[in-house]
């Protein structure tokens, strides 16, 4: 799907969200073995997975941030519109 130009919105936020609902996934199973077995490597490996998700989310360019943020900023500017409209 990512070879291909995405042009409906909705489906670019849902192609870029998948990555970090799965990340979040992870670091939580992660973040679980640590708890069930208090061995330090499993929050280490929980606290990085946790970081790069937070990365990835960043709107730059390739990161899934990007992805997402197209909507987002989009209903961001037609409700900011719409606001300074109703305020004249």
């Amino acid at each position: 799907m990512l070879r291909q130009h995405v042009t409906d919105p909705i489906t670019n936020a849902r192609i870029g969200i998948a990555g970090p609902i799965w990340g979040i996934g992870a670091t939580l199973v992660a973040w679980s073995v640590y708890v069930a077995t208090d061995a330090g490597i499993w929050a280490a490996i929980a606290a990085i997975s946790a970081f790069l998700n937070l990365f990835n989310l960043t709107p730059i360019w390739q990161l899934d941030g990007s992805r997402g943020l197209d909507p987002t900023f989009a209903a961001f500017v037609l409700a900011l519109a719409w606001f300074a409209r109703t305020l004249r």
